[in-house]
């Protein structure tokens, strides 16, 4: 057992990185509207342009941190985010329903469960873009 322990041991520190890559964060700034210091506006971070040549995915740089991966996804998230405050502090989620999750919980016991679709309800497949 105890052999059995050490090599489990070794082949998962065998898939450890030796040479762990530099991290690069993408932050998203929360700053005051011009003209209007009440509001908040979500900076979106400036991303760089991406490089001519992408390196080797086989090799041991594939994880170059000046590609700029998660830029965008930070970009994008300042761009759509409804409320910068959000960014700041999330939303209260209100009081749970207890008895609504039990009650769910005791339909699924009995199987009972209730479907996700109404009756008589139809999905196309058509997806946007569709004619």
């Amino acid at each position: 057992m105890r052999t059995l322990i050490v090599l489990s041991s070794a082949l998962a520190l065998a898939g450890c990185s030796a040479n762990p890559t530099e991290r690069v964060d993408w932050p998203v700034t929360v700053a005051p509207a011009a003209g209007n210091p009440q509001r908040l506006v979500a900076v979106p971070p400036e991303c760089g342009p991406v490089p001519a040549t992408v390196p080797d995915l086989h090799g041991t740089s594939w994880h170059n941190p000046h590609l700029g991966l998660g830029c965008a996804q930070a970009r994008n998230a300042a761009l759509q985010v409804e409320n910068p405050r959000d960014l700041l502090s999330g939303r209260p989620t209100g009081a749970p329903d207890a008895e609504r999750e039990a009650a769910a919980v005791a339909r699924y016991h009995k199987g009972e469960e209730k479907d996700l679709m109404r009756s008589g309800t139809t999905t196309s497949g058509a997806g946007a873009g569709s004619k």
